[in-house]
């Protein structure tokens, strides 16, 4: 067993990249072809050796879009580890850095495209941190000794037109992927100075063989139509891991840490079945199967999986609170309903519509001081961007909405029916208490309190956040199910309000 091995993976932060990666192919195979189309090959008369051609490819922008936990950071620096371990010295590198930075420190960026694109293979392998700005322009020049360019006092680059004229394009010797992690943070318009120069980019001006990769949430394409990038955007959405790349992922989690899992091969899928696929439910997994690899010296036959399946379960509790800002836990029953109701494939307009028939002015007493100054007849709109900012909501198709984890929606549901702090009634119990609901009980309840408390002890004794296929089995089945069609809605203003 692989003690430091273990050990150190056990005190990765979470932006750190997975220990091991399986899935996601067909977005690779699309990324990898972008580097390579910024370069074109060209055999000339008298020479055995083709000529490489380096080159700006227009409008070939890609969007790696996804709830928080998906895994877009770890696509990136699977990329950037592919294309390194390429013996081509022409092959293409990827150069990671955040919107932050995009927008606080732009000409360190500049400056850094520059020595991603002139580096010798050998020095670029070499550099200690490339992820992130760990290191300045400077730092590489004394390290490596290349890029006489950077030598010299440089100005503030401002535009890649100022790194040209220190780096013109036939000294590069790779192309560059330029790579911008949490790009739903690129706010502003098309005037500022970061929207320019990923303009730039974006549309192949400068003749620099650059292609750009955009990582966030599910409301980056929106941000790049902000800043002026409309046209030849391509967005790829990331889901759960399939049965078999789960399965997969966790038999390589063990042998990478040189821990003998033959023969518990069921043991470990069934372990991993809860996560559902989803990312860091995997990382939260193998975290809790670290620490018992570690206390039983690696053999497995000691394992207490069930000590292992509980500590994963309370670290997806943990995510799930931390994945609702102040914004949704403090309208729980909101977020609640909207989750309850919502239909895989529903369209922005009709989210924010439904936020907007639930929300009372009541509510905004409970909203933080950033939230409580925006007009009322805005706050749906910001309440459907914490959704999606939050992993509740993410776009997998352009403007079809689904929840990416469905535990994480019944999580939500759950919690939307079990407070009783707000005014907004619960979805189950007002449906019960207005008859439509299809139940022998529908008409045994005098008052709305007694049609909550009903709900509410039904819920404690069948519903769990972890068992997905019982809350939308039997609870669907005999809560939720509504007897009017689905265009009839209950008038939310008719509400009788009631202390609960």
């Amino acid at each position: 067993m692989d003690r430091a091995g273990l050990e150190a993976f056990l005190r990765q932060s979470e932006g750190q990249p997975p220990p091991v990666f399986k899935g996601r192919e067909g977005i690779l195979t699309t990324l990898r072809a972008l580097g390579e189309g910024a370069r074109t090959f060209i055999q000339e008369p008298g020479h055995t050796k083709p000529r490489v051609h380096l080159h700006g490819v227009p409008k070939t922008t890609q969007i790696v879009q996804g709830a928080p936990g998906a895994g877009k950071s770890s696509i990136l620096v699977k990329l950037q580890e592919e294309y390194d371990a390429s013996e081509d010295e022409s092959a293409p590198r990827v150069l990671i850095v955040s919107s932050q930075e995009v927008i606080e420190d732009l000409s360190q960026v500049i400056q850094l495209i520059g020595v991603a694109g002139g580096l010798s293979p050998k020095k670029w392998r070499a550099l200690p941190q490339r992820v992130s700005l760990g290191l300045n322009v400077s730092q590489i020049v004394d390290v490596t000794g290349e890029l006489e360019w950077a030598k010299k006092d440089l100005k503030p680059m401002k535009t890649l037109r100022d790194l040209i004229e220190v780096f013109p394009r036939m000294k590069w010797t790779s192309p560059v992927v330029v790579a911008v992690d949490e790009s739903q943070r690129l706010s502003g318009d098309d005037s500022t100075s970061h929207a320019r120069f990923l303009q730039s980019i974006h549309d192949a001006s400068s003749g620099l063989p650059l292609t750009l990769v955009l990582a966030g949430l599910s409301d980056t394409k929106e941000r790049m139509e902000d800043i002026g990038i409309t046209r030849g955007l391509t967005t790829h959405t990331l889901h759960c891991l399939d049965q078999d790349e789960r399965d997969e992922l966790v038999v390589a989690f063990c042998q990478k840490f040189a821990v003998n899992v033959e023969g518990y091969e069921p043991v470990l899928q069934d372990l991993v079945k809860p996560t559902e696929g989803w990312p860091r439910h995997l990382h939260f997994t193998f975290q809790a199967l670290a620490k018992e690899f570690l206390r039983v010296e690696g053999t497995i036959s000691d394992v207490n999986w069930s000590h292992v399946a509980e500590g994963a379960a309370r670290s997806r509790a943990a995510y799930y609170q931390h994945q609702q800002s102040t914004v949704l836990r403090r309208l729980k029953p909101l977020v609640g309903a909207v989750m309850e109701d919502l239909k895989e494939g529903e369209s922005s307009t009709s989210l924010i519509d439904r936020i907007d028939r639930y929300l009372t002015k009541e509510m905004c007493k409970f909203l933080p001081p950033n939230k409580s100054d925006i007009d009322f007849e805005h706050l749906p709109y910001h309440i459907y961007q914490e959704m999606i900012h939050q992993g509740a909501l993410q776009e997998y198709e352009p403007d079809q909405f689904f929840c990416p984890i469905p535990s994480f929606r019944a999580h939500l549901i759950k919690e939307g029916i079990m407070d009783p702090s707000s005014s907004l009634p619960p979805r189950a119990p007002f449906k019960l208490y207005h008859g439509t609901i299809l139940n022998e009980e529908k008409d045994g309840f005098g008052s709305y309190a007694e049609a909550r408390a009903w709900a509410l002890e039904k819920l404690n004794h069948m519903c769990d956040a972890e068992d997905v296929s019982l809350w939308y089995g039997e609870i669907a089945l005999e809560i939720l199910r509504p007897a009017t069609p689905p265009s009839s809605k209950p008038n939310m203003e008719d509400t009788p309000s009631l202390d609960l």
